[in-house]
């Protein structure tokens, strides 16, 4: 029994001293190719990112990662680079600072700029800064992950100071190239002083993901967080609680078409405005991928064979944005917004409700009917207002005024009001007008 038990240990040991050998041979495709793949050709066209050198060891590797903007270069007549260093560790057993873990490889990256002097930065002011962490996971499943710490950093200069602290960062990357990322920032103090500004920023956080990185658009989610903004200079204000949520979906009813949805909230606001709080909701669906797709396409093409010439640039972007409207046009879209506002210690919302169905067969703007257009467009624009706040504040005259036509109406407290435009026939509060009245088609 015991024979048998060495004899396993023996294997065991083997196994563990022989497989880090037979990982590092794919190790440069796990780690540093895979990386380099999954980076977004978004990012791959503004940024030269090339691998420098790599060397292979038995139990562990070193790659070295250089990440240059050459249009910084160009401005500044200086050569800077970010420099990752690549500590890489074989699998199957990798020991890691968040425990032992099975996987091909875990790498310990050093992150340094070259081109830039330190004297040259400290010259103006101070950095005091803990060293930065970075590191990458590859499992054998063929997941990536990304982490990034950063414990303290405080930078002075006569004009400004900026403290940072308990900055962390980290990213997932699946097989199916889909992401999930997370970055937590806890910003102690945001200061600029100039003898007019100073800001104060606390707890932000940021999270994301998006099914494919690969595609300058595809389905996602992320939200962002900032528990409190405030400010003695030059607008007294402080902030508590800022919140914005973005999810682009596809639609469930044509896979070809993406729904969009944001959120924006300020749970508090103290400051010289008589506004204490706002929401934003709005939605916008069936949004053509393609037609995105090729606006995207379009705009990159436009900026790598348009060179320096700014009337040249405004030019092409003119026609990209006439060639989304005109795709706009031509598809079925729903657009709703939704506001939601404290003010003048009241509650009030406005709701607004665009269905468009689409004019299909469009060849340019020339061929546009305004009275088809009209005709074809349905709104929805709906008020409900505190009536004693705005007879508080300075819309009390307006409030007086659209009363006596009818476009609004006082009802228990609230000053409310419907119009709809439906079949070129414009609703005001049940009366129904032919839109010809307002406008000389």
């Amino acid at each position: 029994m015991k024979k048998s038990l060495v004899a396993a240990l023996v294997v065991v040991v083997v196994i563990l001293l022989i497989m880090p050998n037979f990982v590092g041979g794919g190790i440069q495709s796990a780690t540093v190719q895979t990386l380099l793949t999954m980076i977004p050709d978004e990012a791959s066209q503004v940024l030269d990112i090339r691998q420098t050198e790599f060397q292979r060891g038995w139990f562990n590797s070193y790659a070295k990662i250089e990440i240059t903007l050459d249009e910084l270069e160009q401005l500044t007549g200086e050569s800077a680079a970010l420099i990752l260093d690549m500590d890489i560790r074989h699998g199957p057993l990798l020991f890691t600072p968040a425990g032992v873990r099975l996987g091909l490889a875990y790498a310990d990256i050093d992150p340094s700029i070259s081109g830039i002097r330190a004297e040259d930065i400290e010259a103006a002011g101070e950095i005091e800064a803990d060293t930065p962490q970075a590191s990458m996971f590859a499992g054998f499943d063929n997941t990536v992950e990304l982490g990034f710490n950063l414990d303290n950093l405080q930078a002075r200069n006569p004009e400004a100071r900026l403290e940072v602290e308990g900055l962390r960062g980290s990213s997932q990357i699946l097989a199916d190239l889909s992401n999930n990322a997370s970055l937590d920032l806890n910003f102690l103090s945001f200061i600029i002083e100039n003898g007019s500004f100073n800001l104060s920023i606390q707890n932000m956080r940021f999270s994301g993901s998006e099914s494919d990185i690969t595609r300058p658009i595809s389905p996602g989610q992320s939200s962002f967080t900032i528990k409190r903004i405030s400010s003695t200079a030059p607008l007294p204000l402080a902030i508590n609680t800022v919140t914005a949520d973005y999810q682009l979906s596809q639609d469930p009813a044509a896979s070809d078409y993406l729904n969009l949805s944001q959120q924006f909230q300020i749970d508090e606001l103290d400051w010289d405005l008589p506004v204490n709080s706002l929401q934003w909701q709005f939605e916008l669906s069936h949004l053509s991928r393609e037609l995105v797709d090729n606006y995207l396409q379009l705009i990159q093409q436009s900026q790598q064979t348009a060179g320096a010439n700014p009337g040249q640039i405004s030019a092409q972007m003119t026609t990209l944005g006439q060639d989304l409207l005109l795709g706009l046009i031509s598809e079925r879209f729903a657009f709703n917004n939704t506001f939601e506002i404290n003010a003048f210690d009241g509650d009030h919302s406005l709701q607004l409700n665009i269905d468009w169905p689409g004019l299909s067969g469009l060849a340019d703007f020339q061929s546009l009917d305004p009275q088809q257009l009209l005709q074809t467009v349905q709104i929805r624009l709906t008020l409900d207002a505190d009536q004693a706040a705005l007879m508080n504040s300075p819309f009390a005259q307006t409030v007086i005024d659209y009363e006596r036509p009818g476009f609004l109406i006082i009802d228990n407290g609230r000053v409310l009001s419907t119009i709809q435009l439906a079949d070129g026939i414009l609703d005001i509060n049940g009366e129904l007008t032919p839109l010809e009245q307002f406008i000389n088609l």
